[in-house]
This record gives structure tokens, C-alpha cells and sequence, in this order.
């Protein structure tokens, strides 16, 4: 059918120029473009399912808490030997089992980690397919620079659902006893601010800490990116480790007037 100008000009378009402007510019803007997608999707899907399971926890752990003081539940429990905080951590851990369950939480961070998972392969994989056909060390390697942020993005969301649940926890047995009044609305907000700050203390690591230094010593390769994601990951870490601790001590103290550590149970 070459005498249909459409056929003719659509065989043409099978076979482009050897050397064209586009076929030069196409591979670094795919990556421009894949790296911006990245970035972004990733980065929303993390925080906004983080945010959603922090403010879960948070505000049904301090509702249940506070209807438990209404109820006199509270005041039961707490004149036993594991004293005020015991009975508060007792009813969390009651309300998490009996009423929202570990199970749906731990599925909402498995969905949330599965679509994280399938959005960077996909965004990844064309990038890593053109790198390898034309040979393309530059694009190889910021293929490998994004590889390395999914493969830190992966394990901080799952630190995060256990922090969601400890921290959360500490958070709300704390606001409860603080703050009698509006504490369900306090501890959506503090929660939320403390998760934040730990992603942003995570992304200020390794996104603008580290590769400052590294450039100015003079650090580079893949040991090097390596490094910056455990490093992230460690801050991440530490900063709800931190929180953790403070929130424990500032229970123990308030409800039982404690300095110290003291056991969570006491079994005969």
C-alpha cells in the first residue's frame, strides 16, 4: 500500500535517524523526569500513609484513654502494683488488640510499602533499561543514586509503623494526663509533629548534611551513597528512639512519680 501517503510516512516513522536531537536528549530528560516522579510520588505516598497511621494510633489510643479516665477503668487499674502508667499502657495495649488490632495496622503498612515498592519500579526500570542499551555510565549511575533512596524509603516506613505504635502510644498516655481537655485534638497534632521531625531530620541527613561534607573531603562512589542511606536510616532511628525515652520517663514520672525505669508488668 505504498500508494497511501499514510502507510508511507508511518513505515518512515519505524526506523528514525541514526542522529537526531531528540534521540541525543531523550535518555537524560526520561531521567530528569523519572528522578522528579520519583521524588515526589514516593515521597507523598511515605509521609501521607505515615501521617494517616500516626494520627490513627494517636487519636484512638488518647480517646480510649480518656473515656477510660470518664469511666473509672483508669482509677481501678491504677491503684495496683504497675501503678498509673501500667494501667494507661495496660488499656492502650487492650485497645490495640481488642479494638483497632495490630493486624490492621501492620496491613495499612504493608499496602502502603507494596504501592511505594511497585510506583519506584516501575519509574526505575526504563531508566536502568535505557542506561544499559547505550551504554550510559552517567545515567547508570543516577539510576543507581535513585535505587539507593527507594532502598532507604522501604525500611523507614516499616521503622515507621513501629514507631507509629510505640511512640503513639508513649504520646497519648502522656496527653492524656496532661491535657484533660481537647487531648484527642493535642495528640493528632503532636503526633504528626513528631513524626515529621524524624522524616525531615532523615532527609536533611542525608539529602543536605552529607553530601556537603562528602564533597568537601572529597568522598564519592557507591560506598559513599551507601553510606549516606545507612546513615538517613540511623538518624530516623535515633531521633523516635530519643522521643521514645522522653515520652517514657515523662509517663513514669507523672503517673507514678518515678525517675526512673521501672518494669511495665509485675508478675508474682
Amino acid at each position: 500500500m505504498d500508494w497511501l501517503l499514510s502507510f508511507v510516512l508511518w513505515q518512515d516513522l519505524q526506523a528514525p535517524p541514526a542522529r537526531h536531537w531528540a534521540r541525543s536528549q531523550s535518555p537524560k530528560r526520561r531521567a530528569d523526569q523519572a528522578a522528579l516522579v520519583l521524588t515526589f510520588a514516593l515521597a507523598a505516598l511515605a509521609l501521607v500513609s505515615g501521617v494517616i497511621l500516626n494520627a490513627l494510633v494517636v487519636y484512638r489510643a488518647t480517646d480510649r484513654l480518656a473515656r477510660a479516665r470518664e469511666h473509672g477503668t483508669f482509677d481501678l487499674l491504677a491503684v495496683t502494683p504497675v501503678g498509673g502508667f501500667g494501667a494507661s499502657w495496660a488499656i492502650f495495649a487492650g485497645w490495640l488488640h481488642y479494638g483497632l488490632t495490630l493486624r490492621t495496622l501492620r496491613q495499612m503498612r504493608l499496602n502502603a510499602l507494596r504501592a511505594v515498592f511497585i510506583v519506584g519500579v516501575v519509574t526505575l526500570l526504563p531508566v536502568f533499561t535505557s542506561a544499559l542499551e547505550r551504554d550510559d555510565t552517567a545515567l547508570l549511575q543516577e539510576g543507581w543514586s535513585w535505587l539507593l533512596f527507594l532502598g532507604c524509603l522501604l525500611p523507614l516506613m516499616a521503622l515507621d509503623y513501629h514507631y507509629a505504635v510505640v511512640s503513639g502510644g508513649l504520646l497519648s498516655i502522656v496527653i492524656a494526663e496532661v491535657i484533660r481537655t481537647d487531648a484527642r485534638i493535642a495528640a493528632i497534632f503532636a503526633g504528626v509533629a513528631l513524626h515529621l521531625t524524624a522524616y525531615l531530620a532523615a532527609a536533611a541527613t542525608g539529602a543536605l548534611m552529607l553530601p556537603a561534607v562528602y564533597q568537601a573531603l572529597g568522598l564519592s562512589g557507591g560506598l559513599a551513597d551507601l553510606s549516606r542511606v545507612l546513615l538517613a536510616l540511623a538518624v530516623f532511628v535515633l531521633v523516635h528512639e530519643a522521643a521514645a525515652l522522653l515520652l517514657y520517663r515523662a509517663a513514669q514520672n507523672r503517673l507514678n512519680g518515678l525517675d526512673e525505669f521501672q518494669p511495665l508488668h509485675v508478675r508474682s
